[in-house]
């Protein structure tokens, strides 16, 4: 397939989609009329002509690849129908509107509204249309005559008003396909009863978090967070306030991130995952410590705690500089250690691991 390397098949719109397939229509089109109209005015004894688009056709060669590899296919698409535009412009008056010629125009119509929208599109359809009806008007009685001016210009209304509602439409319902894409997709990431994004959106974000660019120079840390004796808390108090403490202590975690582009994750059950920044290995601990402790400090009361008489929780952290490239699964894995290691330490307490 000819895509550009914006437009991956993959990862464009349906709508997007069906401009790629126009500019791979309107490539070959540009460049049959910048192929044939040479050859034709050359046959003609036409060398002015000929030569004008010879260098047109040379000029589109040249730059086409260029704008490919910069831009993508979209905008080479665009490019062609600019090509056209001109052409058509030039040769409507060179060829007097012949009849035939002036088919072109509904052609233009048809590929300007998918690459250019409904509105750029129509207007600059308008323009042609209008033009080559001023054309046709200027060699009335030579190659056309006042009823065929009617008949066109009564098509072009036409076809320009149902072109422009058609397109309209079309956008309008990607549109709103689009915002249902988006409020679906966040339903599918977040997760019901805390509001944290679940481990489907960790999945999707972890391995871009943890290998930023070598430049920068702070750390990258990932935590994961269990609560102590949750289930010996459901058994004690139910699940229904299990889940309302659950909630509470997301919240609570969520509203001590620091940074626009951490995260706070339920992972599941009782567990939670951090992802975050820091611009040290102390500054990170002493950030892990502070979720540890105001969790604590909201006091909720624990009876079955072995290590307190509120509930608590215990954390695994990993550190790494953002210059390291390490696996998400073997950090996850990791924090997961540190976690258990907490928890063998005699929990409420943070885990740590770092990468020099």
């Amino acid at each position: 397939m000819l895509l550009g390397k914006h437009e991956t098949e993959t990862k464009i719109s349906s709508f997007e989609y069906k401009r790629v397939v126009v500019s791979k229509l309107a490539i070959p089109t540009a460049l049959s009329i910048l192929t044939f109209f040479p050859i034709y005015n050359y046959v003609l004894h036409n060398r002015g002509a000929a030569l004008v688009m010879s260098m047109a056709l040379i000029t589109y060669l040249i730059l086409t690849p260029v704008f490919y590899k910069q831009y993508g296919l979209i905008f080479v698409g665009r490019f062609s129908l600019f090509v056209l535009y001109i052409c058509i412009f030039l040769l409507m008056y060179d060829l007097k509107a012949d009849n035939y010629f002036t088919v072109w125009v509904f052609c233009y119509l048809l590929y300007a509204l998918v690459l250019h929208g409904h509105v750029w599109g129509t207007i600059l359809s308008a323009i042609l249309f209008a033009y080559t009806i001023w054309i046709m008007s200027l060699f009335l009685g030579q190659t056309t005559v006042l009823p065929e001016i009617i008949r066109y210009t009564g098509s072009a209304l036409i076809l320009l008003s149902i072109g422009f509602f058609y397109e309209k439409s079309n956008f309008e319902t990607f549109k709103k396909v689009h915002e249902l894409n988006k409020i679906l997709k966040t339903l599918t990431t977040i997760d019901d009863l805390t509001g944290l994004h679940n481990r489907r959106f960790f999945n999707e974000v972890i391995q871009n978090f943890i290998n930023p660019s070598e430049r920068e120079k702070n750390v990258v840390c990932f935590m994961i967070l269990d609560v102590d004796f949750f289930k010996q808390y459901n058994d004690t108090y139910g699940h229904q306030k299990g889940d309302i403490t659950l909630r509470c202590v997301a919240q609570t975690v969520k509203n001590t991130l620091r940074r626009k582009d951490d995260y706070c994750f339920r992972l599941g059950g009782e567990e939670f995952g951090v992802l975050f920044k820091s611009e040290s290995e102390a500054n990170a601990q002493t950030f892990a410590n502070d979720i540890i402790q105001k969790v604590q400090n909201l006091k909720i009361s624990h009876a079955k705690n072995r290590v307190n008489d509120y509930l608590t929780l215990s954390g695994g952290l990993v550190i790494k500089p953002c210059s390291t490239i390490i696996d998400y699964k073997i950090m996850y894995k990791l924090a997961d250690d540190m976690l258990y290691k907490a928890k063998t330490n005699g929990r409420n307490q943070i885990a740590v691991k770092t990468f020099t």
